[in-house]
């Protein structure tokens, strides 16, 4: 009798702990993110302006993350793609999920050409940080003032000039958005001089209006500026919140 006791006992045991390695495994499952995430900075930026963010999506929300230096003001955009590619077609090769983008200011439009022109196969979704998609006024009144336009020109270079509002002699590198896109703007502007150029709502940079695009996903406005978006950590939540798979999310 003891002896079927102990047998059951062990059987018990047995059946308890495949079925907790089951449950582990499972979870272990649940929580794996194999997405990626190609992360490109401002104009006058570098990859550690975009750091607290890719440590976010990297540490916390677990995605694979290449947060790229490329030198945005010395190229045209159409140049800037050209550049980028070899890291990005290397990275998205590895890339066991979804490949997606977040991108601030400028990035956002360098994003844009890149999709259009090289089409990554596993795109999954894109993210704006303060891109001034259709334009900046800033741009405009800089690259046309006397006493500011040579130092617009070297300081911001080919990549500023692609920054005015009127886009007719470049637009065709964007093409449509035929991806998921999720826009962030900040409404916040610490410069006076911000709105005698712009008019109306803005982040120092762009204003609210002019970073939408159409075919977008979702548009959002935070109080902030065009660089503390970068730290914020309610845009912060907001990016990571956007980009986790809605079965991880939910």
């Amino acid at each position: 009798m003891k002896k079927i006791l102990l047998l059951l006992t062990s059987l018990a045991i047995f059946l308890l702990a495949i079925s907790c390695s089951g449950i582990v495994i499972a979870a272990e499952i649940k929580n794996q993110n194999r997405d990626c995430v190609v992360m490109l900075h401002g104009l006058l930026r570098h990859s550690d302006s975009m750091e607290k963010i890719a440590h976010k999506l990297r540490d916390e929300k677990k995605f694979t993350v290449l947060n790229l230096d490329y030198p945005a003001p010395k190229f045209r955009i159409e140049e800037l793609i050209e550049i980028i590619h070899p890291q990005i077609s290397e990275f998205e090769k590895k890339c066991e999920g979804r490949l997606n983008f977040v991108a601030h200011s400028i990035g956002g439009l360098v994003t844009r050409a890149y999709i259009h022109k090289f089409h990554p196969k596993n795109l999954g979704k894109v993210v704006m940080l303060g891109t001034p998609n259709q334009g900046s006024e800033e741009a405009d009144v800089a690259s046309k003032l006397f006493l500011v336009k040579d130092w617009y020109k070297k300081v911001y270079g080919p990549a500023g000039a692609e920054l005015i509002t009127d886009q007719s002699q470049f637009k065709n590198i964007f093409g449509e958005v035929s991806y998921e896109l999720h826009i962030i703007a900040g409404n916040l502007s610490r410069d006076p001089l911000a709105w005698i150029i712009f008019k109306s709502e803005n982040d120092g940079k762009v204003t609210v209006d002019r970073t939408k695009l159409d075919g977008m996903k979702s548009h959002t406005v935070f109080k902030v500026d065009h660089g503390s978006m970068l730290v914020d950590d309610a845009v912060i939540e907001r990016v990571g919140r956007v980009l986790m798979p809605a079965e991880a999310s939910s």
